[in-house]
């Protein structure tokens, strides 16, 4: 727990020497001398809880940003955010949980029966349950908007993730172990085989049947069974505070920039927000958004490549390749092709007017490596890798 606290409250400018690089994919919005520790949307409201900066609201996708602090202790730190019908929870470093029901104008703390005010540090909305993750005491939760929190069957061990599949809900925690709980939290099952115990699980998601667990050292794990099992994915050794999920594309946000996975963490991708350090992520109107330290970005789910064509109708061969490859597609109609290195910087691109087939690509000045190759047609994006030997 101690190593999640040191990075989101060490000093602005430490960060500041890393590079903000941006590309085609990504841009930073103006929310950008900041660390934001959390996003989430309430309609099309994005609220984002920072680092000694209480909470912004954006109305217009990132164009602007407002403070929205009436009532929250001054600086505070945002640890946690959710949303119910509405009403927006927050969980701050020393004032506890706060609720407004009127888009952040005005806040008011909710702690009773919570066993302390500063040691919340996840939120999870269940139903109509709001479920609080606490440092030492647990999960509590709530069904009457903050009224009146009560204790879980799970008690005494950090709580630094929240998520739900169904009707089984996760809570994951330090020393590798993630908790499962069938009842609505009742009582509590400890599922930690295969997860190091040297990991904290910092994150959850759920994409179709698998579980996804963020881990501080050991990268994602992901579960297809619930949780009674886990296996270590392609993203290993990484720091990963956050993780998202849009159709079958699981995101994940780490020390090193964003990563994308589209065949349940057999592999990743790193997209074009490169040497940043990810702590939240959220999509909205088609944009997924990172927030860091160093504000908040986006990027269109498109220019990720994330619109994919179902029809497997494109091929990039040969691969392994010398430098020269082709790409053949019947159909649909190319229109463009761009390549990205493993930093996430465009290095090629071909617009395209006529339907040919097969096209020829030449990257014989780039240096040996793994590229993506992002083709855009009629029909979406479709993304291949390439590896250049």
């Amino acid at each position: 727990m101690k190593r999640l606290l040191l990075l989101t409250i060490l000093p602005t400018f430490l960060f500041s020497l890393l590079t903000k690089y941006s590309n085609a994919q990504w841009q930073q919005t103006s929310l950008d001398t900041i660390a934001v520790n959390t996003l989430v949307t309430n309609g099309n409201n994005i609220f984002a809880g920072t680092n000694r900066g209480g909470v912004y609201l954006s109305s217009n996708d990132g164009g602007t940003w407002t403070a929205v602090n009436s009532g929250l202790k001054d600086s505070s730190d945002v640890f946690a955010m959710a949303t119910i019908d509405g009403y927006l929870f927050l969980a701050t470093d020393s004032g506890g949980v706060y609720v407004s029901s009127n888009n952040g104008n005005s806040w008011n703390a909710v702690n009773n029966g919570l066993p302390s005010t500063n040691n919340i540090i996840s939120l999870f909305v269940n139903g109509v349950t709001v479920m609080a993750g606490t440092y030492g005491n647990g999960v509590f939760q709530t069904t009457n908007l903050g009224a009146n929190w009560a204790s879980t069957g799970l008690t005494n061990v950090d709580v630094l993730s929240l998520a739900a599949n169904g009707n089984t809900i996760f809570a994951g925690t330090d020393s590798g172990t993630v908790y499962m709980s069938s009842n609505n939290g009742s009582t509590w099952d400890s599922l930690n085989t295969g997860i190091s115990s040297t990991n904290n699980v910092l994150s959850l998601a759920v994409n179709g049947a698998n579980v996804f667990a963020g881990t501080d050292v050991g990268g994602v794990y992901v579960s297809a069974n619930n949780g009674s099992s886990w296996t270590a994915t392609g993203l290993a050794n990484s720091y990963v505070s956050a993780l998202a999920v849009n159709s079958a594309t699981t995101f994940a946000g780490t020390t090193n920039g964003v990563f994308f996975s589209s065949n349940n963490g057999q592999s990743w991708t790193l997209t074009g927000l490169s040497n940043n350090v990810v702590l939240s992520l959220i999509i909205s109107n088609g944009y997924l958004f990172a927030g860091t330290n160093s504000g908040v970005w986006k990027a269109p789910l498109a220019n990720l490549g994330l619109n994919e064509i179902k029809e497997n109708n494109i091929a990039v061969y040969p691969n392994p390749t010398s430098g020269k490859f082709q790409i053949t597609s019947l159909k649909p109609q190319v229109s463009s092709i761009e390549i990205y290195n493993a930093l996430g910087e465009m290095v090629y691109t071909l617009p395209i007017t006529e339907n040919c087939s097969p096209i020829t690509i030449n990257i014989t000045d780039q240096p040996n490596g793994i590229y993506v190759v992002k083709i855009t047609t009629e029909k979406g994006v479709e993304v291949k890798k390439i590896a250049k030997e």
